[in-house]
């Protein structure tokens, strides 16, 4: 997940930044990924996000080249909404027709469902080289560019970057994240962050993010705006944390809670421990708890139920991550719900949002029955293949909830469908990873 929410609007063209028209709500950012260390593809990257809770919209992205002859493996996608948190797509492109000395454009058009924002479109030039892979063309000469050679925690580096994509490897002990702060400009008084002749950049023309792979911390940091006028900005590697909690959420019945969780990564966490108090009191009280995954770089995902409640009253819970060695560390958000009897009696059949929406590999999806029904609830990717079996058989009437795992899926946009006698429907979710 990319760790940026901005407050401007822009949209890359070409060189420059700028918005189309009138204001909109909608943040693009557009690179070329020549390398990556994760893998060996060349990579175009779009990059999306909003401040405005209004600016929502279904979309597609369409790549192509200019001249047309590129091949992508994904010529289009599409997305479900655009969040405050950084949406990144990618395709994989590959020179098709283009021969080495040839030059061309990749180019990103963005159309969205919504009438009233206005379409959007990257440009980035590149050239085919000798050994037949693709090359930011005006790029920067490497005496222009000044970054790290790795990053260990409690570092401090004034990055001098052009438009491009680059990758620094971290020197991480952990399996948990890393904990960064970029200031744009070099201007702290910290002698490895103090460059007042270079350009403060404008702070809409970046997205960073902490990616794992091969059993390595990088940080990807990605300048998208210019190409061969260098600027600097000021990372700070802080820390490291010991459990990544992805998302924590609550889902209250009769008398009942029932607690979701999800981790990215876990060091040598023995357990979580569930604590629980009712909303105003001042201590927090343990009832029960969860075996942990231990030392883990990939997902993973669990749920707990807190029963014999109080219906009408606010319960709060946090999760404490404990270790081989008993150190207790407590985690964030603390999160609230409250137990209720059903009040009403469920008259129509109803499907509704999955919650949280998007998510990270865990939701919950509800729905309603006004009777006894041969009920069936399935899970599809954008190309009609089934992905699960939610629910199925005869569920008697009145509410109902379940959990679905995405931890084994890639991110995109999946059909949740419910059929329930005659009655069928189906909503759209979006998976983040």
């Amino acid at each position: 997940m990319i760790l940026r929410t901005i407050f401007v609007c822009l949209a890359l063209l070409v060189l420059t930044t700028l918005c189309l028209g009138e204001q909109h709500c909608v943040n693009l950012l557009c690179a070329f990924e020549g390398e990556r260390p994760c893998d060996m593809g060349q990579y175009y990257t779009v990059s999306m996000w909003t401040n405005e809770a209004a600016c929502h919209s279904a979309g597609t992205i369409y790549y192509s080249s200019d001249p047309p002859g590129a091949l992508y493996d994904f010529p289009a996608e599409s997305f479900f909404d655009i969040f405050f948190e950084v949406q990144t797509f990618r395709s994989h492109v590959l020179p098709g027709e283009f021969m080495p000395g040839d030059c061309f454009f990749l180019v990103a058009n963005v159309l969205f469902e919504n009438p009233d924002l206005p379409d959007l479109t990257c440009r980035d030039n590149v050239c085919v080289g000798a050994d037949g892979r693709l090359y930011l063309a005006g790029a920067c000469p490497p005496a222009d560019i000044r970054l790290p050679s790795i990053m260990n925690i409690g570092d401090v580096f004034c990055f001098k970057v052009c438009h491009d994509v680059y990758w620094i490897p971290l020197g991480c002990t952990l399996p948990g994240p890393p904990v960064f702060r970029i200031l744009e400009g070099c201007l702290m008084q910290h002698p490895n962050c103090y460059d007042p002749e270079c350009l403060v950049p404008d702070p809409n023309c970046y997205v960073w993010d902490k990616i794992f792979c091969n059993g390595i911390w990088y940080l990807r940091f990605e300048y998208s705006c210019g190409y061969r006028q260098p600027v600097c900005y000021c990372v700070i590697f802080e820390d490291q944390l010991p459990v990544e909690l992805l998302s924590f959420t609550a889902t209250p019945g009769h008398r009942i809670v029932t607690l979701y969780w999800s981790t990215a990564t876990e060091n040598n966490n023995s357990k979580f421990e569930i604590e629980r108090r009712i909303s105003g009191d001042a201590t927090f009280a343990y009832v029960g708890e969860t075996p942990g995954a231990g030392a883990s770089a990939v997902r993973h995902d669990y749920s707990h139920i807190d029963r014999n409640l109080l219906n009408g009253v606010t319960y709060e819970y946090r999760l404490v991550a404990v270790d081989a060695n008993g150190n207790r560390d407590v985690q964030e958000p603390v999160i609230t719900a409250t137990p209720l009897a059903p009040t009403t009696v469920v008259t129509e059949y109803a499907l509704l949002q999955n919650y949280p929406n998007p998510f990270n590999s865990g939701t919950v999806i509800q729905f309603k029955l006004p009777e006894t029904s041969n009920t069936r609830l399935t899970v599809f990717d954008v190309t009609g293949r089934e992905i699960a079996v939610l629910a199925a058989g005869l569920i008697p009437q009145g509410e109902h909830a379940v959990f679905f795992n995405g931890n084994d899926l890639p991110s995109g946009l999946y059909i949740y469908k419910l059929e329930a006698g005659s009655y069928s429907t189906v909503m759209k979710m979006m998976l983040l990873k």
